[in-house]
């Protein structure tokens, strides 16, 4: 992943060499420029208002960008940008994560043409629940107008729409059928339902939930039932079509005859394989890298077995060309009525380039971390020195800040004034001190007293306790 830092302002402080490679720029033509030097000019000054206004305000970004490299091509990206906070809790930095997806959007332009084709209406939704895709059929057979919800728009929105332009009382409340449908989507299973459209005609609701999040509808007219079985295995294709080089593989498991059955996606996660049934055990061990395999058999007995029948565990995997990877195994139990999970339903996603990125910040702030403990090493030392320097001199010396406070001073400041020791230390105020000296003024005097000493070139003598005479400047 491509992992840029920047101030407050958008200027770069740190980018890492998959941005170098990427972008076509070295670290030293961009490291204390404007991060605007990506700027492709594909996107509304509002949309960069609202990023802006969302990181400052202390929240996460996400979203993704067309970006410019050096040399003048454009790239996409799935970005993340994240507040790093200073001490008094406000925004000092933005580290910002970012995938290209160049692929990906050059893929959904294909998937456009090819739902097209669907004979029936097809909508895509993210995980924001916004539509991302949607085909002619869909917004013919809603009757939805399509300049009124184009790319962007949300789920909840198009349901409300459609309830809200029927006049049958048996339709219950527009809100309460917006709040049952969000709640089906979040269960994050394929889910099948009649919808009666606004025109009168029923169409048949088939949702299937993304790897990623988000989820795809169809729509099939079924006012009349026809042609259902042609377009169920539409579906199912479209559905292998979302998931290929999704980098997710979905797995079934039956445990009580150890039977796993692979999902042809499994191979975009381990590399290479087929669609096919394995015994869970030796399969999924074998896949596990011995230094993580007893923590994932424990996390299947006590999670998914016997907890609350959820998977979720990030483990190194060994891919079948060899090399290691990342994986993050989640999964889901289901039960008979006995309570003996009967099976499981899950997918395994490469995470890899997330586990590189949050490496990658770590060692980062560790050698953030390490300058700071120098630099403080540093300042310490150069104060000692400093204060070795003033106890050699054999006048009195101190230092004071604009606003009056104590710098510092040195020795020879409490031999002349020892009743006024403990305000001649550093972070101590000039009032205080006066005080300590000057105990017969009031408090009106010693206020007039530190503003001539701040704002005056004060020159005067002074006959001390002991009879010494002493010149302040």
């Amino acid at each position: 992943a491509i992992v840029i830092i920047t101030d407050t302002t958008g200027c770069m402080t740190y980018v890492n060499q998959k941005f170098c490679d990427i972008t076509g720029y070295s670290r030293e033509e961009v490291i204390g420029k404007n991060s605007n030097i990506l700027n492709s000019g594909y996107h509304s000054d509002a949309f960069y208002k609202q990023l802006w206004d969302t990181i400052n305000s202390g929240e996460t970004w996400h979203g993704e960008i067309r970006n410019k490299k050096k040399d003048g091509t454009f790239f996409w990206v799935e970005t993340t940008i994240s507040p790093v906070f200073g001490e008094d809790g406000t925004p000092k930095q933005f580290i910002a994560v970012r995938n290209e997806i160049t692929k990906t959007k050059k893929a959904l332009t294909l998937l456009q043409s090819t739902i097209d084709y669907f004979p029936g209406g097809i909508s895509i939704y993210n995980a924001d629940n916004r539509l991302v895709l949607a085909n002619d059929s869909w917004y013919k057979m809603l009757d939805i107008p399509k300049h009124h919800f184009p790319i962007g728009s949300r789920y909840e929105d198009l349901v409300r729409y459609n309830r809200e332009g029927q006049e049958d009382n048996e339709i219950h409340d527009a809100e309460q059928i917006v709040a049952e449908r969000i709640a089906l989507i979040s269960r994050k299973e394929p889910y099948s339902v009649e919808h009666r459209c606004a025109n009168g005609r029923i169409v048949e609701v088939n949702g299937f939930p993304l790897p990623q999040g988000g989820f795809v509808n169809t729509y099939l007219d079924v006012t009349e039932r026809t042609k259902t079985n042609e377009s169920l295995n539409s579906t199912q294709e479209l559905f292998n079509l979302v998931v290929t080089d999704s980098g997710i593989g979905i797995w079934d498991w039956y445990p009580e005859q150890d039977r796993l059955f692979l999902h042809s996606s499994f191979q975009n996660v381990i590399g290479a394989g087929k669609a096919d049934v394995y015994e869970f055990g030796d399969y999924m061990l074998e896949l596990v890298h011995p230094d993580y395999r007893q923590v994932f058999t424990d996390a299947i007995k006590r999670d998914l077995l016997k907890g609350d029948g959820k998977l979720d565990i990030t483990v190194r995997i060994t891919r079948s060309d060899g090399e290691l990877a990342w994986a993050t195994i989640t999964g889901r139990a289901f039960r008979d009525p006995n309570g003996r999970v009967v099976r499981a339903l899950g997918k395994i996603t490469d995470t890899t380039k997330l586990k590189q990125s949050e490496l990658e910040l770590l060692e980062y702030h560790k050698n953030l971390e390490l300058k700071i403990a120098e630099r403080t090493r540093e300042v310490k030392q150069s104060h000692n020195r400093l204060q070795s320097a003033i106890d050699a001199l054999s006048q009195g010396f101190i230092l004071l800040s604009p606003e009056g406070e104590v710098v510092i001073s040195n020795s020879r400041m409490h031999d002349f004034y020892p009743e006024a020791a403990e305000s001649l230390t550093a972070g101590s105020k000039l009032s205080d001190y006066l005080h300590s000296i000057h105990p017969d003024l009031t408090d009106e005097e010693i206020i007039a007293k530190c503003e001539e000493v701040l704002t005056s070139d004060l020159v005067n003598e002074r006959t001390l306790d002991d009879g010494r005479i002493i010149r302040i400047s």
